[in-house]
């Protein structure tokens, strides 16, 4: 599995280019030395419509260069599993033959947004607001709603794998539902 946080963490190390340019775009004191304020640019970035394609502008290139190296070191396994908030967003969706997106009412996106910490309930809603006005439809698109326990989750993650790769319940290349719930 190819984690798109981990990708976005590691692409900001200090000294990194990537640092560099989202310093000059969002201003020098994003960095607390030579680390990034991930609360403080979240801040700035998600301000406005414009301001997040900035961010995407210099965030996206660098994350899927490197998450492209990390699914060519991959090859030969029956799947590849790269989680990735903005996918959609990225030249890396053209890539994927099915895409899993998991969805969830706003009142519990905004608790959990808020529960991680580190961001204002204003801030949660602006991030949230971006989202809204993304497509989730698309040919290979699988939708869960989250809307129970992380059991029932993992559950319904596990069911759309295996329709998508194949074995118990999922046969590789079938019929790929547009809709999936979680059952409890």
């Amino acid at each position: 599995m190819i984690d798109g946080d981990a990708l976005a963490r590691e692409i900001v190390g200090p000294g990194s280019p990537v640092l560099q340019k989202l310093a000059e775009r969002f201003g020098e004191d994003i960095c607390k030395g030579e680390t990034l304020d991930r609360s403080l640019l979240a801040e700035r970035a998600f301000a406005s419509e414009k301001t997040r394609r900035d961010l995407n502008s210099i965030t996206h290139p660098a994350i899927t260069q490197l998450a492209l190296a990390r699914a060519k070191a991959l090859q030969g396994y029956r799947a590849v599993v790269l989680d990735a908030a903005a996918l959609l967003e990225s030249e890396l969706a053209a890539l994927c033959r099915h895409i899993l997106i998991i969805t969830a009412p706003e009142d519990l996106r905004l608790r959990r947004i808020l529960a991680r910490g580190g961001v204002t309930e204003a801030a949660a809603r602006r991030r949230m607001e971006a989202q809204r006005r993304m497509d989730f439809t698309g040919p290979g698109y699988i939708t869960i709603q989250n809307e129970g326990s992380e059991e029932a989750l993992r559950h319904a993650v596990e069911k759309a794998f295996q329709v998508v790769v194949g074995g118990p319940g999922g046969a590789a290349g079938g019929a790929v539902s547009s809709s999936a719930a979680p059952e409890d």
